[in-house]
């Protein structure tokens, strides 16, 4: 399997990898053909100052950079006379960042931008525990666990940035007793909170609440089954009775999509004898796998591409994912399903039908309406969408779609991610009209 993990510059150049994989046999393999363009495109260079550890940045949209040290460059280059817009997607542990001069239109050189960190103090989460009888509490602060066995002054083992959130929770409660957090969530303060406090008295005959604290999450929302589906939008708690002696679940449906996340729950199931606590941890993933453009007709009909785009900080293996094209009416579409394939940082993968003469990596098994449809990146196992796109009037329940469907393209025109890998999981806002661009970043028609 051959790639290109980094362009060539000066001048600035687009290659691409024709019969990039295969088996070898018996003989030499010669039909591997590599195409470079030369692009009037541009880099986007970060300078940092104060960074301690690692942070993520993006550079519209998408084209995710970890920068852990005095600079470097995003992998993507922008065209001349198109806008760049550099933010930061993760800051780093205990610091905040900030871009100056990070935004404009490039002109006929490469751009420098420039960074600066600033390392926030660091105070102690604690409180005092009454009441408590046996051993087998539990406090949480988002991942943070810490046990208690007795009454005591207790202090998380991992302090809070000055200036950001806490939300102190009861992970376990002890047996036979149920125990309260006072104060326990806010703003870290300097010196810390004084006034934390965890009360525990004997449990009664209920019901009692189970408690779900969700932690980690981003800019997009999670699909929570407790009962009945919640959207959950913003990291916090919410609670529901249970009947003592009756059984609880809690799962995560969907996960978040923008950025693509993966949601762990721990102690999502059980027997409920006493307010029950629940964590559902969030962690960015650092693949984000997206269907970057499409081209539903060219000089035919079948003269179809569809291009995904993996706009995270590492590899995603492609055997656990498979490509589904669904009609506008969410009738049969077909399946496009892929052995043995990775598709790397900032990385490309091309499915072409029959007739398709451009840049592809593969041959997809089935062709496109023109007018509408929906396509969708679906998770072997779970079935979970990852990502979707539609075109024309599709269902207002279609499978894929998000939000507002994107506009039909033209013949030989594509709809594409503008910026390259933008995604505000509305389709309509994300997708444009224009130009095809197989394998290199969509430009700004």
């Amino acid at each position: 399997l051959l790639t290109v993990p980094a362009q060539p510059t000066q001048p600035t150049q687009i290659c691409a990898v024709a019969n990039a994989e295969g088996i070898i046999e018996d003989a030499d393999v010669t039909n591997v053909a590599i195409t470079c363009t030369t692009t009037d495109a541009h880099l986007v260079r970060v300078v940092t100052q104060g960074l301690v550890g690692s942070v993520t940045l993006q550079n519209n949209g998408g084209d995710n950079l970890v920068v852990s040290g005095a600079s470097a460059t995003f992998v993507t280059p922008v065209a001349a006379g198109s806008n760049y817009l550099v933010t930061v997607a993760v800051q780093p542990p205990n610091q905040v960042c900030s871009v100056s001069n990070g935004s404009g239109t490039i002109a006929a050189t490469d751009v420098t931008v420039n960074l600066t960190c600033v390392t926030q103090e660091v105070e102690p989460l604690g409180g005092i525990v009454t009441g408590l009888a046996a051993p087998g509490l539990v406090l949480a602060n988002g991942a943070d666990r810490l046990a208690v066995d007795e009454d005591v002054i207790f202090e998380m083992p991992t302090g809070v940035a000055v200036g950001a959130a806490y939300n102190l929770t009861v992970f376990t409660q002890p047996p036979g007793q149920i125990c309260t957090v006072i104060n326990g969530q806010g703003i870290m303060i300097d010196g810390g909170p004084q006034d934390v406090e965890v009360e525990c008295v004997a449990a009664g005959n209920g019901p009692f609440p189970v408690t779900v604290t969700v932690s980690g999450l981003e800019a997009d929302s999670v699909v929570i089954n407790a009962v009945s589906d919640r959207t959950i939008a913003a990291n916090g708690s919410f609670s529901y009775d249970v009947a003592k002696g009756a059984n609880y679940a809690v799962t995560v449906k969907r996960n978040p999509r923008s950025p693509q996340q993966t949601c762990t729950v721990v102690n999502g199931s059980g027997v409920v004898n006493a307010p029950v606590a629940v964590q559902v941890d969030c962690v960015t993933n650092c693949a984000q796998l997206v269907i970057n453009e499409v081209q539903v007709a060219g000089t035919s009909g079948n003269d179809e591409f569809i291009e995904l785009y993996n706009k995270g900080t590492c590899a995603i293996d492609f055997n656990d994912y498979r490509v589904v094209y669904r009609s506008g009416t969410n009738g049969i579409g077909f399946t496009t399903v892929v052995a043995n394939r990775s598709i790397p940082a900032g990385g490309y993968l091309v499915f072409g039908t029959n007739i398709y003469a451009g840049v592809k990596d593969l041959t997809m098994n089935g062709g496109m309406a023109g007018d509408k449809g929906q396509l969708g990146i679906v998770r072997f196992g779970t079935n979970e969408v990852i990502d979707g796109v539609g075109w024309g009037p599709v269902d207002a329940n279609g499978t894929f779609r998000e939000g507002a469907t994107a506009p039909v393209p033209a013949a030989s025109k594509s709809i594409a991610r503008v910026p390259n890998g933008k995604d505000t999981h509305v389709n309509s806002a994300d997708f444009v009209v224009g130009t095809i661009s197989p394998k290199a970043a969509n430009p700004a028609n």
